[in-house]
């Protein structure tokens, strides 16, 4: 497992053991923030570097809707574009891992 997963994962684990949100830099690549629900976890990516409209980011989803259609294009209050991803629960609590490969899509969107 990459060191990224690792620290996603761990992450994600953190914030339904608080039940609080946690905050992760991506180190130059944005920021993630897991926000854990009583049935799912939402997983939120930004990049403050983000040169893309709106539309080339519905552009961009749309081209590629089986690569790209699991994250949600959202717009924070700034104006910043973020997408988010919906982790559903096991029966166990936990969630299904993030993964490296689904946070480069996450970043390519908003590249």
């Amino acid at each position: 497992m990459h060191d990224q997963d690792k620290l996603i994962d761990g992450a994600v684990k953190a914030a339904i053991s608080k039940r609080a949100p946690i905050e992760l830099d991506l180190t130059n690549q944005g920021w993630l923030v897991v926000h854990p629900q009583a049935d799912f976890v939402m997983v939120t990516v930004g990049s403050s570097a983000s040169r893309v409209s709106p539309v080339q980011l519905l552009q961009r989803r749309h081209a590629q809707p089986e690569r790209l259609s699991c994250w949600l294009p959202a717009m924070l209050n700034d104006g910043q574009l973020i997408v988010v991803k919906r982790l559903e629960r096991k029966a166990g609590g936990g969630v299904e891992s993030l993964g490296d490969a689904n946070l480069q899509l996450a970043l390519e969107l908003l590249a």
